[in-house]
């Protein structure tokens, strides 16, 4: 399947990189399913801008340096979600050497405990270790 095909009832993207938002408009230009929206972090939290039953943050939590926005962005992340998230990031335990400037490893699943209501119904490991250090982790919302 190629990302021209993809098939969502309603997809909202957010990029902190105008030119990440600008391509994609681009490309899906004739999908109006799909929106694409410059993000900040702390802009989506108790704002009420939208609730999603699925919400997805691959490849941007460890890039986060600064622990104000990385907090804001998890924080965005959660209250976004009526039901589940996927993120797919680095499990650490934020001992590791920091080797590069734009990546910064945190105790990843200690972060995540603190939104209590998810809980981590699965973690699927990196299947290609040569290729990249990030899993999946699928949390969904605990029932009341």
């Amino acid at each position: 399947m190629s990302i021209g095909t993809m098939k969502y009832p309603q997809y909202i993207g957010l990029d902190v990189a105008q030119s990440s938002i600008s391509l994609c408009k681009e490309i899906f230009k004739e999908d109006t399913n799909k929106s694409f929206m410059l993000y900040k972090p702390g802009y989506l939290v108790n704002r009420g801008f939208f609730k999603a039953e699925l919400v997805v943050c691959l490849d941007v939590l460890y890039h986060i340096t600064d622990e104000h926005d990385f907090n804001t962005t998890l924080l965005d992340v959660f209250q976004c979600s009526s039901k589940w998230v996927v993120l797919y990031t680095k499990i650490t335990t934020g001992l590791e050497p920091q080797e590069v400037a734009t990546i910064k490893d945190r105790d990843t699943l200690s972060h995540l405990a603190k939104f209590s209501d998810f809980e981590i119904v699965e973690i699927i490991n990196q299947r290609y270790p040569q290729l990249s250090s990030s899993h999946f982790i699928i949390l969904e919302k605990k029932e009341l």
